[in-house]
């Protein structure tokens, strides 16, 4: 369970992202989004491993494309 406040509301066609890197390669985990307070929760689900990550982060990505790596700078990140 990822749980981030204070998050602004993104601007329209843009959308939060949250990634995991593992062995040097970023992986989507999924979107983030937050409600009108600027809570917004992500919860994993069977098949995610926290533990084979060493990195997680916070970007915000374009929503009329797939991603497959972060293309913005990263507004969050830490070491796992």
């Amino acid at each position: 369970l990822l749980i981030l406040s204070g998050m602004s509301r993104p601007p329209s066609n843009m959308g939060y992202t949250c990634w995991v890197q593992r062995g040097g390669a970023w992986s989507a985990w999924g979107p983030l989004k937050p409600d009108a307070s600027g809570l917004a929760m992500f919860v994993m689900d069977n098949v995610m491993d926290p533990h084979a990550a060493s990195m997680l982060a916070i970007t915000l990505e374009p929503m009329d494309r797939t991603v497959t790596t972060p293309t913005h700078p990263m507004l969050l990140s830490t070491s796992l």
